[in-house]
């Protein structure tokens, strides 16, 4: 049975494998929704799975599919069928800032190889609004700090030629100037 408290429910996949599957607020409503409005009472008590046809037995992959069927004309989405959701899911989750290895466990995956497919469409699909949730610009600097760097092509005092001298600093072995590999700033001082 399921619990209106409970937001996980323990299935078995493929290979008769059992694992538990979390799932949102949302779903949970619609869940208890079919569950106490809709679900046919079972057949007799050995009968256990959650999703019955209207004879109370376990629905059949033929049924599943003409519900599916119907859901795609009603939405107008022509190519919808159960892989395409979970695929759907499964990126979205990413999207929304799920963890790579729930994912894993949602799905039943042993390995995170089949996960990397969804990473990736994830990372194509959140790049640009992922920008707004730079590390750096959440730093809330008030200010930028510019730095002058003062380079002089011929003398001058030693705090225009040369600032860490200036400074008490021990003069760095790095070549400013036109000399090794650099080119000249324009201008004279930048």
């Amino acid at each position: 049975a399921l619990s209106r408290h409970a937001l996980y429910r323990w299935i078995r996949g493929k290979g008769a494998k059992e694992r538990m599957v979390s799932f949102g607020v949302s779903c949970q409503r619609a869940l208890l929704q079919y569950y106490h409005d809709f679900r046919p009472e079972p057949a007799h008590p050995g009968v256990d799975t959650f999703f019955l046809a209207v004879d109370g037995y376990p629905m059949i992959t033929t049924a599943l599919q003409l519900v599916i069927k119907r859901l795609a004309k009603s939405s107008g989405v022509n190519r919808l069928y159960p892989h395409l959701l979970r695929h759907t899911y499964a990126t979205l989750f990413l999207i929304n800032g799920g963890d790579v290895f729930l994912l894993q466990q949602n799905l039943g995956h042993t390995t995170l190889e089949m996960v990397r497919r969804y990473v990736h469409l994830a990372s194509r699909t959140a790049a640009v609004p992922s920008q707004s949730f730079s590390p750096l610009d959440r730093l809330d600097v008030k200010e930028v700090r510019k730095f002058k760097h003062n380079f002089s092509l011929g003398g001058g005092t030693p705090s225009q030629s040369n600032p860490e001298a200036s400074q008490g600093r021990k003069p760095s072995k790095k070549a400013s100037g036109p000399g090794r590999g650099g080119r000249a700033p324009r201008g004279g001082v930048s």
